[in-house]
């Protein structure tokens, strides 16, 4: 958005499933530090973006938001995580009654 900023939050593409993606990653620009949310063999996350929280007090002080499939259950969730304690995983797990395809592209728009 052509600002400096702290904190990036990507996927990992699987090594062996093609574009799958098998983990979130937080990157602090700062320290150069990588956390990563590994997804294990069965579930596989989409895009993620960041939320922050209403009255945030520093960059990374919100939730990163994504779609998760779980091939093994044949379901989607839509996942909440705090962003502070990124590797914890998901605050909330919301379930979504449809399967969402893989490449599903997301975007944060605050009100």
């Amino acid at each position: 958005m052509g600002r400096k900023t702290r904190y990036g939050y990507a996927s990992r593409f699987h090594p062996t499933r093609g574009l799958l993606f098998d983990a979130m990653l937080k990157h602090d620009g700062e320290n150069d530090h990588v956390e990563v949310l590994d997804m294990g063999e069965s579930q596989f996350n989409q895009e993620i973006v960041f939320a922050p929280r209403i009255n945030s007090q520093s960059e990374d002080d919100g939730y990163v938001v994504g779609f998760v499939q779980d091939e093994s259950e044949d379901r989607s969730e839509c996942w909440i995580i705090d962003a502070q304690k990124f590797t914890e995983g998901p605050i909330a797990r919301v379930h979504i009654p449809k399967r969402v395809p893989y490449g599903f592209h997301s975007h944060w728009v605050g009100a």
